[in-house]
């Protein structure tokens, strides 16, 4: 958040401002349009993800990540050595781990084309990165999110699997 805080994906409300990237890897703020996944904390399987320099994610195995090449991959065929992109720059992936079970599917729609989760650099979206971007990059899909943004009830437990949004860090930062 911009005190420098984080925060659960489940707590994320439309128009926080939380740590994001564009394609370049430039950290920015970035306002938060859309919640797609109201709580829920039923039981998945993700793909564990941890740099050399410690940092873990957890995410779907379709999950999206962005290279330090500019390609994006499924968390799933990530592997040893890959190079992703983090808050910090580049760094490279140690270990993933499948098939980890945890609580909750959460992602959220942001200004930025990259959300910053647990310090990766990650895509919001399964599979169709650009498809769904551009779909959520027009004003008149924002204005949709804000009319059709999910209910928030019925919150209970933790709900999630790890993922705190990272603080953004100095604005303007390039990664390299």
């Amino acid at each position: 958040l911009q005190d420098g805080s984080s925060v659960k994906f489940h707590d994320l409300k439309r128009g926080m401002v939380i740590a994001g990237a564009d394609r370049n890897g430039t950290i920015s703020d970035s306002q938060v349009i859309f919640n797609p996944h109201p709580f829920n904390n039923g039981t998945h399987f993700f793909v564990e993800v941890v740099t050399v320099t410690g940092k873990a994610v957890r995410m779907t195995p379709n999950h999206l990540l962005p290279l330090c090449n500019g390609g994006l991959v499924t968390a799933r065929s990530l592997k040893e050595g890959d190079c992703v992109v983090t808050k910090n720059g580049e760094d490279k992936v140690a270990k993933t781990t499948k098939d980890v079970e945890a609580g909750g599917i959460y992602t959220a729609v942001t200004t930025n084309e990259f959300l910053v989760v647990d310090g990766v650099v990650a895509s919001p979206f399964a599979l169709a990165h650009g498809i769904a971007h551009s779909l959520f990059d027009r004003e008149d899909v924002n204005e949709w999110c804000e009319d059709n943004h999910p209910p928030r009830a019925g919150r209970q437990g933790r709900g999630d699997h790890g993922h705190s949004v990272a603080p953004p860090p100095h604005r303007g930062r390039r990664h390299n």
